[in-house]
């Protein structure tokens, strides 16, 4: 069984017409995980509210952005002769 991931919680105050979008997107988590972590049961936030906010310490880049990044493949270097290709012998 692998380790949970280390996470640092952060105490969020919420400001007049800050919506749980805006947190979400804020923080980079779910508005899901928002309400699950603040038992809320509905999307209406109050200001002055505090939000426990679940952040990933160490976060693993996602494989997408690595091959994104992976440079196309040159296939520019000349054949090499194999043993069944007779070579030529100096006389």
């Amino acid at each position: 069984a692998e380790a949970e991931p280390e996470v640092k919680i952060i105490k969020h105050r919420v400001t007049k017409g800050q919506t749980l979008r805006a947190v979400s997107a804020k923080y980079g988590v779910s508005i899901a995980e928002i309400k699950r972590w603040n038992n809320l049961r509905s999307n209406t936030l109050r200001v002055g509210q505090i939000l426990r906010i679940e952040k990933p310490v160490k976060s693993k880049p996602p494989v997408k952005t690595v091959a994104a990044v992976a440079e196309p493949k040159n296939d520019t270097t000349p054949p090499v002769p194999t043993a069944s290709q007779p070579e030529a012998t100096p006389e």
